[in-house]
């Protein structure tokens, strides 16, 4: 892209998790809705070197349970995570088919989550939150080997996310639990994605991803008193168990354009989930999911292009 670019984004997240994890009547939907944005920079100096930076939110959570849901005795209460990601990078073009670029990721991360104590009833929980920061890299690579056919491969490194924070235990607790300061490491996966366009005439270009997501590495987070010690509850060590295999996304699509002024597009994607039957919890409530995409381009000025979107889960 030359001179300077910018793109803002805004995705709308609608989701609906209904629970019935052994606890009689379903909960009804416990997941909360949220607006992301995101944003991306380029800057290109010269014909073959160009600065770039993405803010965006790479991994979120929100959902909270009802009072009168007997699974908050054994399970949770709520849950919130929040990621900000600021990737700032540099590309260069080697020649007409490679360009690659590299970069640093510099991410903000803040959580909180109730955990149920089953002696206690489902309205007495222990709570934990936190906030931290977390380093890792970018890199990739773009392809051009025919004008007609453009690869894409990108590799973002796993990120450690530090988190220091305060458990807060009820009044029924305390003296049998390590309440105050705490802190936890999230061990976040490393992203291996490739992309295909390719065009198959003056109108129509067909589209393809696969990526890969490392979640077998995230384990289990153990929350720690600021000497090293396990935080306890009743002499039990306070954990979040994610005991996941790896991730695997596929999408295929198609884009078609209208006229010079726009390009509608549509295509579908299979998501393996890293969550299986046997490590699922209500806190986390995922599973193996099928995308139906529709969208467009939109050129409003020589300066200005929208794109709008729409994606339907299942």
């Amino acid at each position: 892209m030359p001179g300077f670019q910018s793109e803002s984004v805004l995705s709308g997240l609608i989701p609906s998790s209904v629970n019935n994890a052994g606890a009689g009547a379903g909960t009804g939907n416990v997941a909360l809705s949220a607006l992301v944005p995101s944003s991306y920079y380029t800057y290109q100096f010269n014909q073959r070197f160009w600065l770039g930076l993405s803010v965006n939110a790479p991994f979120g959570l929100a959902e909270s349970f009802p009072d009168n849901w007997a699974g908050r005795a054994y399970a949770a209460g709520g849950e919130n995570l929040k990621t900000y990601n600021a990737a700032p990078t540099i590309a260069y073009k080697f020649n007409d088919w490679l360009s690659v670029g590299v970069g640093a990721q510099i991410q903000y991360a803040s959580a909180s989550f109730t955990q149920g104590v089953a002696a206690l009833g489902p309205t007495n929980q222990l709570g934990v939150s936190g906030a931290g920061y977390g380093f890792g890299f970018t890199a990739g690579a773009t392809l051009t080997p025919t004008p007609f056919t453009t690869i894409g491969l990108g590799y973002r490194s796993a990120i450690n996310n530090k988190i220091n924070g305060t458990m807060v235990v009820p009044p029924a607790l305390l003296g049998a639990a390590t309440a105050g300061s705490v802190n936890t490491t999230l061990n976040l996966p490393d992203i291996v994605s490739l992309g295909l366009r390719q065009r198959l005439t003056s109108q129509w270009t067909a589209l393809g991803t696969i990526e890969w997501s490392n979640w077998s590495r995230i384990g289990t987070a153990n929350i720690l008193q600021p000497s090293g010690a396990p935080a306890t509850v009743v002499g039990a060590p306070v954990v979040i168990p994610f005991q996941y295999k790896d991730g695997w996304f596929f999408s295929a699509g198609a884009e078609y354009q209208w006229n010079p002024r726009m390009a509608l597009r549509a295509g579908v994607a299979y998501e393996i989930s890293p969550v299986t039957d046997t490590v699922r919890v209500p806190a986390i409530p995922d599973a193996d999911r099928t995308w139906l995409s529709i969208g467009g381009t939109y050129k409003y000025s020589a300066k200005t292009i929208i794109d709008p979107a729409y994606s339907h889960v299942l």
